[in-house]
Parts: C-alpha cells; sequence; structure tokens
C-alpha cells in the first residue's frame, strides 16, 4: 500500500524497493519471524507470552544484542547493496539494528533519512518506537 501510494503522489519519480530484511537476510531464528508470528496469532497464550516478554527492556536488550551478533554483516551487505536514500521502516522489530547499520555506514554519524510506520491499529507494541528515527507515523 505504501508503495503504491508513493506511485501515486510522485508518478515515475521514485524507485522503492520493498525488502523483508528478516526473512530474506536474517539468520536463523531470525529468519523464521514470518512463521513463527503466525504459528504465535493462532495459539494466543503463545502471542501473548512473546509479547508481554519482549516489551521487558532487559528482556529486549538480550534480543537486541542477538540479532546484532547474528545478523548484523547479512543486514549490513544488504543496505548497501540497496544504497537507499531513505528507509522506511513497517516491523516493530525493524528499528534498532538498521539505525545501527546506517550510523556505521555513515562513519558514526547517520545521514540516511530512518522512518517508522506503525501498522498495529490496536495498542502498539514498545519496540516500535526509537527515540533515533527521523519520524514515526501512527495510524
Amino acid at each position: 500500500a505504501l508503495e503504491a501510494a508513493l506511485a501515486d503522489l510522485r508518478p515515475g519519480e521514485l524507485e522503492v524497493s520493498i525488502v523483508d530484511i528478516w526473512t530474506e537476510n536474517g539468520r536463523w531464528p531470525h529468519n523464521t519471524f514470518v512463521s513463527g508470528y503466525q504459528h504465535a496469532a493462532k495459539n494466543p497464550w503463545i502471542w501473548k507470552s512473546m509479547y508481554y516478554a519482549s516489551a521487558f527492556p532487559p528482556f529486549m536488550a538480550v534480543l537486541n544484542l542477538h540479532a546484532h551478533i547474528n545478523c548484523f554483516d547479512s543486514f549490513y551487505r544488504r543496505i548497501k547493496e540497496e544504497d537507499p536514500a531513505l528507509v522506511v521502516s513497517m516491523h516493530p522489530l525493524c528499528q534498532n539494528l538498521p539505525l545501527k547499520i546506517l550510523t556505521k555506514m555513515g562513519g558514526g554519524r547517520r545521514k540516511i533519512p530512518f522512518a517508522t510506520v506503525v501498522t498495529d491499529l490496536g495498542g502498539a507494541h514498545p519496540s516500535w518506537f526509537h527515540k533515533g528515527v527521523d519520524a514515526c507515523f501512527l495510524p
């Protein structure tokens, strides 16, 4: 939907790449987020456990560290290959690591703008919100 809206606003002016970086470039278990979420959505007790555990800052810090160790290099290569003028995240777990990568790519200072589009219509999980983004859009 975002790609179509951009095409309507700026026909022929923008090149949009939609990348599911976790599935396409993450290593196990990160590359199973989609199937894991689908399974959790069918099992409310699993979904609730995942939601509340990942909303606990120390737990999220461990998850972010594991993602950094496990996925930084492959994410870095992919983002560098895409060579974006702007990064838009539409996934609640896709703020922290891409922001670190963009900062490294900028020599310690992020030069590529980063925006988050929150797609949760109910209650947005805390992982959607990162103080380092340039813009955060809410429904």
